[in-house]
């Protein structure tokens, strides 16, 4: 049984702010975790990011909650690694 992807408000911005090549090659890897939530690659955030995901694309990373009750996957923001870990930081 597949996972729904949710995006947050601040991912659906994000995204919505990359050049369009970036944004297929994006939503083509959050597509992806339908099927497999926690793919080779993903990795989870510790310290006050714990319960959090990430995943590489090139220099962007993604970054998002997974649900197994419900069977949701939420991205909850997308952006340039350098940038990213600062603004979850904040939402924290």
């Amino acid at each position: 049984m597949s996972y729904e992807i949710l995006f947050g408000k601040a991912a659906d911005r994000d995204l919505g702010r990359l050049s369009p090549d970036v944004q297929r090659c994006i939503v083509s890897h959050v597509a992806a975790l339908t099927d497999s939530p926690r793919p080779q690659g993903a990795e989870p955030l510790h310290g006050r990011l714990r319960g959090l995901m990430k995943l590489r694309v090139g220099h962007y990373r993604i970054s998002y909650e997974i649900d197994d009750e419900e069977r949701l996957t939420i991205v909850m923001e997308i952006g340039r690694r350098w940038d990213i870990y600062r603004r979850l930081e904040r939402r924290r």
